[in-house]
């Protein structure tokens, strides 16, 4: 039923209560996810409505299998449509697209705030297990707030408070972070007396989030200041739950940054993604050619015979990429001015015209009408 649920969740792209609803409301639904609806009457008689499944049921689902458990189903599902011959291993379409997240501006002030909030209730379980914590500790919950407020106004003067509203939360940030330090080392002390064994594992995750947090809302402080003073800091920190998130350029004209991770799929010219990874950073997209033909080779069986991409995935001249030379017709276009010498190749046009129709990741993608 879980695996129905998640099926019918990211085909039609909902969240978990809507998927929940429709189970309990569409008899297909319950077929397709193997479900019998049991009938609980009372000593009259009487049917008793039931819930079949919550929505925090699927929550819990997902953190219960983790990634290697998705990985599990995603090869069930791969092996149902080799065996059907329904993903075709002759022509693959190799793409990389920018899996955003959820970042909002101005940023560091975001970040600040939210990061405060964290430190702050990273004390407040450590009291709760009987951590003291020094005298003289605020929250600054209901000035943060204000500042947020205050910064969020549209207005000709909006540059200078969002400057001075950052100073203001860095301040608030620091005197919660000089804290810190004292209910580490409390904490440091705690675990080891501590003979409880679950009671020890809570205070080694305690200790071990509380030093992250305080890392990065230091690094989120550093930033903010750097960007005032007109000085840029790579690696910068755009997510205090997603470290790894990193500004992505495309080249798009309507979206020219984009926040979050770089993924790379693995088409085949029905449309079925047979492989996808997701990288942490920003590398180029001819580095992630090779582990993509890899993992094509794994699941498939063998190389494409056909292989067609954008000009991002062409390697340099004098690049020497062993696996290219194995698939007879690559369609990559040429680097520079000069045109690539296959284009003119009608086999060339027809996989440059199939990438165009069949990859929904493409930004102008139009799905071909019927």
């Amino acid at each position: 039923m879980m695996v129905g649920l998640h099926l019918l969740k990211h085909r039609l792209n909902l969240s978990d209560e809507a998927v929940v609803a429709q189970l309990h409301e569409n008899m297909y639904w319950q077929a397709f996810c193997g479900v019998e609806w049991p009938i609980v009457t009372d000593e009259a008689g009487k049917i008793i409505p039931t819930i079949l499944v919550e929505a925090s049921t699927l929550t819990k689902f997902r953190e219960r299998i983790g990634p290697e458990g998705v990985a599990q189903i995603e090869s069930v599902l791969q092996d149902q449509l080799i065996a059907e011959k329904v993903i075709s291993p002759h022509t693959a379409i190799f793409d990389t697209t920018a899996q955003e997240k959820h970042i909002a501006y101005p940023l560091d002030t975001q970040l600040l705030h939210r990061g405060r909030g964290h430190l702050i209730q990273l004390i407040r379980k450590a009291q709760k297990m009987g951590i003291r914590v020094s005298k003289g500790l605020r929250s600054f919950v209901r000035k943060s707030r204000q500042v947020l407020i205050t910064v969020h106004k549209l207005g000709g003067d909006r540059q200078e408070r969002i400057e001075r509203g950052t100073r203001q939360l860095i301040s608030y940030a620091r005197h919660v972070i000089k804290r810190v330090p004292g209910v580490l080392r409390a904490l440091r002390e705690r675990i080891g007396k501590e003979r409880r064994p679950k009671n020890r594992e809570q205070m080694k995750h305690l200790y071990e989030r509380l030093g992250e947090m305080r890392a990065r809302v230091r690094q989120v402080i550093t930033q903010a200041q750097a960007r005032w003073q007109g000085i840029h800091l790579p690696g910068k920190l755009y997510s205090l739950h997603e470290p790894h998130v990193v500004c992505i350029r495309k080249g798009k004209r309507s979206k020219p940054n984009e926040y979050g991770c770089k993924v790379a799929l693995s088409i085949d010219r029905n449309g079925y993604v047979v492989t996808h990874q997701e990288i942490a950073g920003n590398p180029s997209d001819v580095k992630l050619l090779p582990p993509a033909l890899v993992a094509w080779q794994k699941i498939v069986g063998c190389l494409p015979q056909e292989l067609v991409g954008n000009r991002g995935v062409t390697p340099k001249r004098g690049a020497k990429l062993l696996l290219l030379r194995k698939i007879p017709r690559v369609a990559l276009p040429a680097r520079g001015k000069r045109p690539c010498p296959q284009q003119a190749q009608p086999w060339f046009e027809r996989l440059v015209k199939t990438c165009e129709e069949t990859n929904p990741y493409r930004a102008d993608h139009q799905p071909p009408q019927e």
